[in-house]
């Protein structure tokens, strides 16, 4: 099962990016950045518009927010 990882909500809070992780079966404490997972672009009312995986959820980070877009660096460049 995936949890919630991290959350960006865009600017004018009408979109927002949600990182989940998929729990590894072994670890040490510290090490949750190191999952693999999802990126999903949902509307403020949790519709979801664009998903992906990940290797690592740890590489989504900085989302760049435009008026009709969100791109994060090496991961995803998605238009709403």
């Amino acid at each position: 099962m995936a949890e919630e990882y991290a959350r960006f909500d865009s600017p004018d809070a009408r979109h927002r990016l949600v990182v989940y992780r998929y729990p590894l079966p072994f670890g040490f404490p510290g090490q949750s950045g190191d999952s693999p997972g999802r990126v999903e672009l949902q509307t403020a009312e949790g519709k979801v518009l664009d998903s992906c995986g990940v290797e690592m959820v740890q590489i989504v980070e900085r989302p760049e927010w435009s008026r009709q877009s969100v791109y994060v660096k090496l991961v995803l460049d998605w238009s709403y």
